[in-house]
């Protein structure tokens, strides 16, 4: 897989797209507008640092019509796109690319309306992932007195006595018709 020819593939497409939109929109883009999204800034106009000093007033950015324009045109072409063919995924094909190489376009696709797509499963492994970390960590680096007096028989009892807090035991009948947990 070549990195660089997916970039340029997917680069081609979306300018493609928003040229073609913005002629069927009966306003071409201008030479400006051209260059603009042929050479997308890679850091943004607007400044990193919000303060809310009444004596420092903010600073004010101009807004960049011809950025707003191609913005326009991007979410007109995603949209009509996703109308006469909604399984089509040459967008996200083109999205994807662009943030993996950390691209100024992936700006311009974040306003145009494209998202990124995750499986149903990412949050559910995720979460797996961090119980499993958890378990781990506690089996091996636990004392080997906390690992072992995890179940004390004293008679009909079954007690757990916590690791982190020593004066408290929980103890469990084995017997259901007696008391299903007491705290003593």
């Amino acid at each position: 897989m070549d990195r660089t020819a997916d970039l340029v593939a997917a680069l081609e497409f979306v300018v493609g797209r928003i040229d073609e939109e913005a002629m069927r929109s009966g306003a071409p883009l201008t030479d400006e507008q051209r260059s603009l999204l042929n050479n997308l800034p890679t850091v943004s106009s607007l400044p990193e640092i919000v303060t809310y000093d009444p004596e420092s007033p903010p600073q004010v950015v101009p807004r960049d019509t011809n950025y707003e324009r191609l913005c326009a045109a991007a979410k007109a072409a995603y949209r009509s796109d996703r109308e006469l063919n909604p399984a089509s995924l040459d967008w996200q094909f083109a999205f994807d690319v662009s943030k993996l190489n950390r691209h100024p376009m992936n700006w311009l696709l974040q306003w145009a309306g494209v998202k990124q797509r995750r499986p149903w499963w990412d949050r559910w492994l995720l979460v797996c992932a961090a119980l499993f970390v958890h378990n781990l960590h506690y089996s091996f680096y636990a004392p080997r007195d906390s690992r072992t007096r995890g179940s004390v028989s004293l008679g009909t009892f079954w007690c757990w006595i916590p690791r982190y807090h020593p004066p408290d035991v929980f103890c469990f009948a084995k017997d259901r018709r007696t008391a299903a947990g007491a705290k003593y």
